[in-house]
């Protein structure tokens, strides 16, 4: 059985690894709350993970299921390359795994880099249905079963669009889901037609010790002329649930949370069993206060921003005013709060909060003079405000670095990510 300490992935800033403990470990659900758009530094930090897990696993394979459609290919191969240069270690075990050489080293790494990005696979997907399906086909090919699920409309296609022959035969995949929006009316006015349901509880996740690696048998992945467990996925990225199911839970909640909740229980199950880094990339945003009527801030039409918190519905059906939870941040000038917070903490063994600070007194007074809130471009364009990137542990089930935070901006980014 692999120690798990062994499949640490550091994120590559000293001061941040130190507080993880030497970094992620696997067997562990991973929440990593931060500013998604526009490729902030919580999405730098993701796919850092995801490129360590690439490369330190030369024949194991990556699954990301894509909310949004905004994953950054391009991204990723330049990572892969910045760090297959600075470590040649690297480099030699990607080219034996891979059977690459060239004369040219950049051309070399540049070829490597590209046969590494073939172990990616994408998931593309449209609604919380997509998911779901997507996560019970990453734990079918962990669990060795090789029957395709019928109506399923969950693709998987890998970022090179290369096909490789294999000796068994795998279930066909497709290149694209299908949006179920499309699906008979009828069952979508069976699953919203009842706009005051009550709040449902959620089911609490049972941990009884430090999760080990279980023995599971050859997956359709595995028929590949590889060593135990190498081609199956090591590392799972959903990016991101919360643009899914908002939406949802401001129709019915009750519905919605008895989907997440079942998704979430099983994806943790797979992690824990399997030994999965398994990272869920989360948007933390202000916190909204909506109308005190339950049925506007629920409404199918409302445009809230879909970032934004859900309202708890109270179990009788009436409206109350709603009070957000508070910001979590050790830093009073980060008043945002991860979205999701009344779902997804409870299934996470390490959750990271990933935000901006003025670094001193004076920047503090630049930025908050006309009431403005760090985040984004605007606050670091501003004549010499100087903007620090920080992690903050929110929790951790298996460690004490609770309240734990380090500055990734002390590093240059290109020598980070």
């Amino acid at each position: 059985m692999r120690n798990q300490d062994e499949r640490a992935l550091e994120i590559g800033v000293k001061e941040v690894d130190e507080l993880l403990g030497g970094g992620v470990k696997g067997g562990r659900m991973v929440g990593v709350s931060g500013e998604v758009n526009g490729g902030g530094e919580a999405v730098g930090l993701t796919l850092t993970l995801l490129t360590k897990s690439l490369l330190t696993r030369p024949t194991s394979h990556v699954a990301v299921i894509d909310t949004t459609g905004n994953l950054d290919v391009l991204r990723i191969y330049s990572l892969l390359i910045t760090h297959l240069r600075q470590n040649q270690q690297l480099l030699r075990a990607q080219q034996t795994a891979t059977n690459s050489t060239h004369s040219d080293q950049d051309q070399d790494v540049e070829s490597v880099a590209a046969k590494v990005l073939e172990r990616v696979k994408i998931m593309r997907v449209f609604d919380l249905e997509g998911v779901i399906e997507a996560v019970g086909e990453i734990g079918e090919g962990l669990e060795g079963r090789r029957e395709e699920p019928k109506n399923s409309n969950v693709g998987e296609k890998s970022i090179m669009n290369k096909t490789k022959s294999v000796p068994a035969p795998a279930p066909q995949k497709k290149t694209e889901i299908a949006d179920s929006e499309d699906e008979d009316e009828d069952e979508d006015e069976m699953l919203f037609d009842d706009p005051q349901a009550e709040h449902i509880s959620i089911i609490p996740l049972e941990v009884h010790a430090e999760p080990e690696r279980a023995k599971t048998p050859e997956s359709m992945l595995g028929s590949l002329d590889m060593g135990e467990d190498e081609a199956k996925v090591s590392f799972v990225l959903i990016d991101n649930l919360a643009h899914v199911l908002t939406p949802l839970l401001k129709k019915d909640y009750a519905q919605a949370s008895s989907q997440s909740t079942a998704l979430l229980f099983r994806l943790a199950h797979l992690t824990h069993t399997h030994n999965l880094h398994t990272i869920l990339l989360n948007p933390s945003a202000l916190p909204q206060r909506p109308s005190t009527s339950t049925s506007s801030a629920i409404s199918p039409d409302s445009n809230l921003n879909p970032n934004a918190f859900v309202p708890v519905i109270p179990q009788n059906g009436r409206s109350n005013p709603y009070s957000p939870p508070p910001p979590p941040s050790i830093f009073s000038s980060v008043p945002n709060v991860p979205v999701l917070a009344h779902i997804l903490p409870q299934y996470l063994d390490l959750h990271l909060l990933v935000s901006s600070v003025p670094k001193g007194k004076a920047d503090a007074r630049v930025v908050y003079a006309d009431g403005g809130v760090v985040g984004g471009v605007g606050a670091r364009s501003r004549m010499g405000v100087e903007i620090l990137s920080v992690v903050e542990v929110l929790a951790d089930r298996w460690g004490e670095s609770v309240g734990a935070w380090g500055v990734l901006t002390n590093v240059p980014q290109s020598k980070r990510w």
